[in-house]
Order: structure tokens, then sequence, then C-alpha cells
């Protein structure tokens, strides 16, 4: 990744400055009109500031100068991903056993096709996501409870542990094509969520849906 632009969502005639030294930004900071150019390695923090100068919470993002991450060349992609479910309970996803596994599918996208779910239960999605293009991917993924998304064999987002729903995200500069692609899911009783979405550059995130994903 050589460049990208940083869009701020605030509340509309809201007041936002902002610094890209990693420093807190004040009232006499850069005020944000337009997208932020970056193009380097740095920590970019905004906040909104009230009429009385009044500072509200901090938003901070960390941009990393990063090389595009080649994708992967497939003999025979289909449409879906690889389900595994799991009915025991786990704190943590590294504690997964394929000794537990009861079922297997292929499912269309991020889905839980088993009908009569234990109260305890960890779940796979394993397969490659499908790139339209070159560019910054942004991965939001939300759980409850615990959820970690790899990309290329590499741990992005870490939602990891018991907890009610919450939501992480992280960007990664992808090539376009095939990427090797997991989800893990751990649900310890009482209801679960489980989402996944993204953008590319400044677009609209979105879910995923059953044309981002293939197995081979």
């Amino acid at each position: 990744m050589k460049s990208t632009n940083l869009n701020i969502e605030a509340p509309k005639n809201a007041v936002v400055h902002y610094t890209t030294d990693g420093s807190t930004p004040k009232i006499s900071s850069a005020k944000y009109t337009k997208p932020i150019y970056i193009d380097k390695t740095q920590t970019v923090k905004a906040a909104i500031f009230g009429a009385n100068g009044r500072m509200g919470d901090v938003f901070t993002a960390n941009y990393v100068q990063t090389d595009y991450v080649d994708a992967v060349s497939l003999k025979n992609p289909k449409p879906g991903l690889s389900f595994s479910y799991y009915p025991k309970f786990y704190k943590v996803v590294n504690l997964i056993s394929e000794a537990d596994k009861t079922k297997t599918a292929t499912t269309a996208a991020i889905e839980i096709p088993v009908e009569d779910k234990a109260g305890s239960f960890a779940t796979r999605h394993k397969g490659y996501f499908y790139a339209a293009e070159d560019g910054i991917y942004s991965f939001f993924l939300r759980s409850d409870d615990g959820s970690v998304l790899k990309i290329q064999n590499k741990t992005l987002v870490d939602n990891d542990g018991m907890h009610f729903a919450i939501e992480k995200s992280a960007q990664i500069a992808l090539k376009k094509g095939y990427h090797p692609f997991e989800l893990l899911f751990l649900e310890g009783g009482g209801g679960y969520t489980l989402q996944l979405e993204y953008s590319v550059g400044s677009a609209k995130r979105k879910a995923v849906s059953a044309a981002d994903f293939v197995v081979e």
C-alpha cells in the first residue's frame, strides 16, 4: 500500500480536529474538512469539539505502510465455504479440537446450518475470500461470544474469548483474486451473534455474501 485516504464520519455540523503524529488533538489542531491523505506509517487521532471547546472521545487510527498481499491460484474453485461444527464449550478458539467435530457441510457464506444446536459450541468456516479488485480491505467482525478472522493464514481480527456482542476491525491490502480465509467462532451459552462485514477503500461497508467465497 503506497497511500490511502482516511474518511471521518461525524454528525452533521460537527467540528473535528485531528493530528497525524499520535498526539491528542486540541482545538488548535488541524480541522477536518476533507479526507486525510496517508502515505506513510503514522497514527491519526481525531475528536469532535463542542462550541464551548470541550473535546469529545478521541478516535485513533494506526496506519502501517505495507505491500499488497498476493492472491493464490486455484485449479477448481467452487462457490461456498467449508463448515465444521463442534458441540463443546471452549474459552478461546485455539482450544478447538478436531476430535470434537460432529458435523461438516458446505455453506454459501457465514451460516450455521445446525437445527438443534448445543448450548455451547464452536464453528469453523474455511475457504477463500475473493477480492474483486486491488485495494485496502477493512473487515468488521461482531460476535457474542468469541471469534477470530484469519486471512492468508494469519490472524487479522482477534475478537476471541467470552463476551457480549463486540465489534472489532482491521485492514489488509489485498491484490485482486483469491485469498485463504478462516473464521472461528465460540458460543458459551445464552444466545449468539456472528456478523462479518467489509469495505474496500472509502466505499460503504457491506455484509459478506455468497459471491465473496469459494472452496477448492
